[in-house]
């Protein structure tokens, strides 16, 4: 085997763990950010059904806006449809909502510092929380964080993007690709 078949093996290898770690959304119990299955296409953007790519297709202006303009433009579309929450990927505006909308009710109670709330809303897996202070001693958490379902992206050749390419096919709005330490591809359901 020349150095042809052996470059033709690994990018078979590194595509069978793209589509393995980015694959479609079918899980047996039918859960949201259930580790992925198969799929035709480790390219293919096929989110779930809280993930809208058509609504607000046509919300974009010209390539060449700016990226505040662009995003600002797919925000205030998804802002007037069902699917409130937005975020721009390939040139794309996709509009969302939550996975998870359990963040207000997390860590019910009353919490004396920001502190013990944070605390309660990472042990909740919420990468954010809100509260408390001035008068409101509430606490609510937001962002649930999936550091499992597309953890196999950080072996691809462009880890970023399939991490992100990946979190969305799950139903994740948000993806964080890290390098600091071991490489790990976070998904976090909604936007920041």
């Amino acid at each position: 085997m020349g150095l042809s078949g052996v470059m033709r093996g690994w990018a078979i290898l590194e595509l069978l763990v793209l589509v393995g770690a980015c694959g479609g959304r079918a899980a047996l119990d039918g859960e949201p950010g259930a580790p992925a299955t198969v799929m035709p296409s480790a390219n293919d953007l096929n989110p779930p059904p809280n993930i809208d790519a058509r609504v607000c297709e046509a919300a974009l202006p010209d390539a060449g806006a700016a990226s505040a303009t662009v995003q600002s433009a797919c925000s205030d579309c998804c802002a007037r449809t069902e699917f409130p929450l937005s975020v721009v990927y390939e040139q794309q505006c996709l509009c969302g909502r939550l996975l998870d909308r359990s963040g207000p009710l997390a860590c019910p109670g009353t919490f004396l510092t920001q502190e013990r709330c944070a605390s309660c809303c990472t042990r909740a897996g919420f990468a954010f929380s809100i509260g408390p202070s001035g008068d409101v001693a509430s606490c609510s958490c937001a962002l649930k964080s999936n550091q499992q379902v597309c953890a196999a992206t950080a072996q691809a050749a462009a880890p970023d993007q399939a991490c992100q390419r990946c979190c969305l096919n799950q139903g994740y709005l948000s993806a964080e690709y890290t390098t600091s330490g071991a490489p790990q591809c976070q998904c976090l359901d909604g936007t920041y």
